[in-house]
This record gives structure tokens, C-alpha cells and sequence, in this order.
């Protein structure tokens, strides 16, 4: 499923690294190393990330302000499950359109792999809550009431978990860009976007948390994000359950530990990297091989690696 909502910040120091070795892996060029200032703030579940390349008193923290409140009100905004949240104005309702148009698109393309009117899943889950295994007479019910539901809801049936972040990262950039940033680096939890070029990002090893699987270039008008079965996780009863759930089922996606895909903007890849996870490694590269605007890496239940023809391009760190 669609990326099932924002993480609790009671976690937000291990789920910072989620998706991206933040630490060590985001930097400028080799050839021209720079000093980054970072400021940081928890929004959207988890710790955000924001570096510019400039000495600490000659940063534009109003700019930088700007661009959080920007990513808050974005948070607001596509939390329509949650008192206070959706849309407010027209201009909002238009946001929310877009990426409602953006989520049909991928679910036709996806054969269904991507849904977000899967607020039934999200809540049965207790996934931006606390995560409970539910019993199989509430998933049996859950099921059979999404195949007798009418074919558009209210917009509180809708979780934006697989977009959202990968959304207030591109209106950060542009707040950025609107008040004269022109190099800047924006990291919500893994989902990354850039101002400038020559900024490198570091994907997390899947299944060893200190160790990356590689390394990728990134430039103005690209943006990387990663889903992974490592992200949100619980176990029960010695069986591990993650977040990334097929809508058909409800149960977690098992063929894949993480797929990352760089795409034109941060929105786009947050979603096709959730709709590729839950297709599984065959149908999902057979797609991404249709969308050469996507470069795709993925790593399967087994650990074998898959790349998309133009991934290797932006590979800096060695081939994984």
C-alpha cells in the first residue's frame, strides 16, 4: 500500500536515517568540499533537514523559516483524518486535487498496488498510532466492505503517507528558491530534493542499518526517496510486520526490503517508490522500464539488486 502515514516522533532519532544515511552521506562535490549549515525540525512524523551551504551567520533563517512553515502547513493540509486538518481554501483544494490525480494515475499504471483511499487500513493497523497485528475476522470485514464501497469517498478515507513528504519537500525547495536560496539540500526522513547540483545521497542498507547500499548524485530537478520494509516495523510473536501494505489484502508487501527511485521531483518519486515496493521486483521493473524519466533501484526478500538502465549514471559511490 501506499505509504501508510507520518511515523510517531517518539522516534524520531532512528527514523531520521530511514531511507538515507543522513549523517555521513549528504555532502557537496568531492572536488569542492563545503561547510553546510543545518537546521532541523520535527514535522510530518519525522526530523527534517535542511542545508545550505553557507558560514552560520550569513544563512537567511527567514528564508529557512519560510520554507518549514511551508512544509507545516502542507502537513495540515493532507491530514484530513485529523481534527484541524485538509484543505482550508480553494488554493489548498487544488493542491489536494493534483495529488489526488497524481495517486489515480499511479493506482491504473499500478494495477492497484497504489491506493491512497486506505485510511481503512492505516487505522486498522493503528499505523500512526500504535501498531497492532488485527485479527483476521477485521481484516476479513475490512475487506469485504472495500468491495462494496462506492467508488469515490470523503476525502477522510484517504491517507497521503505515500506522497505527502515527498510533497512539502518540493514546496520547501521552492519557497527557497522564491526567496533567493540557490543552493540548498531539504531531507524529510529519506525523501530528498535539491537546489544547485553536485549533492550526493547515500541509500540505507535494507537490512544493515550502519552500512550504505550506495551512493547517488543529485542535481536541481532531481529528487530521490526510498521506501523500505525497515522503516516502521513490528513484531508479533517472532513474525515482522512493516507499513507498506497491498491494498487488496491489507497484509505487508514480503517480495521487496526497499526500492529507491530518483524522479523530476520529490512528490513523484515518494509515490512510485511506494507503488513499485508493493508490485514486487518483476512487475515493478517491467514498469519502471516504461518510465525512463524514473531511475529505479531495488532490492528484493532475497537481497538481489536491480537496477533501471539509466540508475548506474547517477551512481557515485560505487556500482551496489
Amino acid at each position: 500500500m501506499p505509504r501508510t502515514g507520518w511515523r510517531a516522533a517518539a522516534i524520531l532519532v532512528v527514523l531520521a536515517l530511514a531511507g538515507f544515511a543522513v549523517g555521513r552521506a549528504l555532502r557537496g562535490t568531492p572536488e569542492r568540499p563545503e561547510a553546510l549549515a543545518t537546521r532541523t525540525r520535527p514535522l510530518m512524523g519525522t526530523l527534517v533537514e535542511i542545508r545550505l551551504p553557507a558560514p552560520e551567520g550569513a544563512i537567511d533563517e527567514r528564508a529557512v523559516d519560510a520554507a518549514f512553515e511551508e512544509m507545516s502547513r502542507v502537513e495540515r493540509v493532507f491530514s484530513p483524518a485529523k481534527p484541524g486538518g485538509g484543505p482550508v481554501n480553494q488554493e489548498e483544494s487544488a493542491e489536494v486535487e493534483r495529488l489526488l490525480a497524481l495517486g489515480r494515475r499511479l493506482e491504473s499504471e499500478s494495477d492497484g498496488a497504489l491506493d491512497l483511499r486506505i485510511r481503512d487500513w492505516v487505522d486498522l493497523w493503528g499505523l500512526e498510532g500504535t501498531p497492532r497485528q488485527p485479527s483476521d475476522a477485521e481484516i476479513r470485514a475490512v475487506r469485504e466492505a472495500r468491495r462494496t464501497r462506492k467508488a469515490t469517498g470523503p476525502l477522510a478515507e484517504y491517507s497521503f503517507g505515500a506522497v505527502a513528504k515527498g510533497y512539502a519537500v518540493d514546496r520547501a525547495l521552492a519557497v527557497l528558491k522564491a526567496r533567493g536560496v540557490t543552493r540548498a539540500l531539504v531531507n524529510a526522513g529519506g525523501e530528498v530534493g535539491v537546489l544547485g547540483s553536485g549533492w550526493t545521497a547515500g541509500v540505507q542498507h535494507p537490512r544493515n542499518r550502519g552500512a550504505l547500499l550506495t551512493s547517488v548524485r543529485l542535481d536541481e530537478g532531481r529528487a530521490i526517496a526510498t521506501s523500505g520494509d525497515y522503516e516502521n516495523a513490528f513484531v508479533v510473536d517472532g513474525q515482522r510486520f512493516h507499513h507498506l501494505l497491498t491494498p487488496a489484502t491489507g497484509m505487508p508487501a514480503l517480495e521487496v526490503q526497499s526500492v529507491s527511485v530518483v524522479a523530476p521531483n520529490c512528490a513523484e518519486a515518494d509515490i512510485w517508490a511506494t507503488a513499485l515496493f508493493v508490485m514486487g521486483p518483476e512487475r515493478a521493473m517491467a514498469l519502471a522500464r516504461q518510465h525512463p524519466e524514473l531511475d529505479v533501484l531495488l532490492v528484493d526478500a532475497q537481497g538481489r539488486v536491480t537496477t533501471s538502465d539509466g540508475w548506474h549514471a547517477r551512481v557515485s559511490g560505487g556500482r551496489p
